[in-house]
């Protein structure tokens, strides 16, 4: 386990996060016309996936997800952290202002 920051910052207490493995990777092509989805669920042990993308971006994790410019935007090559469904979420994701390629590591 390794403390999270805040939490060192408050004397080592409280939540701890586990050290997580990498396991599957994926790519998809961002566009900004339309939201793109990667091809597969994630897996039955995934719980987590860190993305990033080449460009600015919406992104939506659901099992059936659609990136919408009304949605959650994320800057361009920022690391982020989900919590996902083990076996049914996908990502997708949509170029804010260009298009890039979004990394997805399922994590676990």
């Amino acid at each position: 386990m390794t403390i999270l920051a805040r939490e060192r910052d408050n004397g080592g207490v409280g939540e701890r996060m586990p050290v997580l493995n990498i396991a599957t990777a994926q790519q998809v092509s961002v566009v900004t016309a339309s939201s793109t989805a990667c091809a597969n669920a994630v897996g039955s042990d995934t719980t987590v996936i860190t993305v990033w993308c080449t460009s600015d971006f919406y992104v939506d994790v659901a099992a059936a997800p659609t990136a919408a410019t009304t949605g959650f935007a994320w800057p361009a090559m920022t690391p982020l952290d989900l919590k996902v469904v083990p076996s049914s979420s996908k990502i997708a994701a949509r170029g804010i202002t260009a298009a890039g390629t979004l990394y997805i590591a399922e994590r676990s």
